[in-house]
């Protein structure tokens, strides 16, 4: 007997097997922070705040938290599209896709709280590059998502003339 093919529409993606793997990736390193971070609690709360740096130590425990969070949701989608089980553009990969941004952006806040009760100057420096990664991608991918949307417009375009009679 034969394999049957299975009755799914989608195709399997490398870019979301990609996807997967960072997902993967960054939501087990705020995993290994957060652990840290409650295993070794006396070192996180950074002295210069005095009685706010247990409001410091929870809030890095509820973003590392977090982000642990978004990054496994964000991987239980990218799993079904880099396997082609649902399809591509739908609903999972638009809420995949959002949760793939708050872990990004979940880690981003996070990294440099971990460094500050070590090196405040080393935090705040790894802060604002960071700050210029955002804006930069900010900017320059959806310019580049705009150039590749038209560029696929006058394709479909010249592609519907060509087979005109």
């Amino acid at each position: 007997m034969g394999t049957a093919n299975p009755p799914f529409q989608g195709r399997e993606s490398p870019f979301h097997q990609q996807e997967l793997l960072v997902m993967g990736f960054l939501g087990g390193i705020a995993f290994t922070g957060l652990v840290l971070v409650l295993t070794m609690p006396d070192n996180f709360q950074p002295a210069i705040f005095g009685k706010y740096a247990v409001i410091w130590f929870y809030a890095l425990i509820w973003i590392l938290a977090g982000t642990c969070a978004v990054c496994v949701f964000a991987s239980f989608g990218f799993m079904q599209l880099a396997g082609g089980l649902v399809l591509q553009g739908g609903m999972v990969e638009w809420i995949s896709v959002i949760f793939s941004s708050l872990g990004l952006l979940g880690f981003v806040f996070a990294l440099p709280m971990l460094i500050f009760a070590f090196t405040p100057t080393g935090a705040g420096l790894l802060f604002v590059v960071e700050l210029i990664f955002v804006a930069i991608l900010g900017i320059v991918v959806p310019r580049d998502r705009k150039k590749l949307r038209n560029a696929l417009t006058q394709s479909q375009k010249s592609r519907t003339q060509s087979e005109e009679p």
